[in-house]
């Protein structure tokens, strides 16, 4: 499923709080032990299943416009994954964070037919 591989080149916490969201590093890589995938917001590191990664695929390719796509995968993480909302201490649908997970996503991930 994962058109190109991504290595972690991750920095201090401190050096992502001061970094802009368009320089905060977003990418997802498939876990050694190939069940579920790792998402890598700026520092933060969050595993995922296989099904819910797919779930943000969908939601990624479906909705085609970029604002619309990243408030969706708010939603979609607010209602289900809470707890990376809060590890990565975004609260606001509207981050520029959120858009760029849903291009990454939507550039190297294709859906399954």
């Amino acid at each position: 499923m994962l058109a190109k591989g991504h290595s972690s080149d991750q920095g201090s916490e401190r050096e992502a709080e001061t970094k802009t969201a368009s320089e905060i590093e977003v990418f997802v890589e498939k876990a050694r032990s190939g069940e579920h995938y790792i998402v890598v917001l700026g520092t933060k590191r969050k595993m995922f299943s296989c099904s819910e990664l797919q779930k943000l695929i969908g939601i990624a390719h479906t909705v085609k416009d970029e604002k619309a796509s990243g408030e969706q995968i708010y939603n979609w993480l607010k209602q289900n994954r809470g707890d990376v909302l809060v590890d990565v201490n975004l609260a606001n649908k509207k981050h520029p964070l959120f858009i760029k997970l849903a291009k990454f996503l939507r550039s190297h991930f294709t859906i399954k037919k």
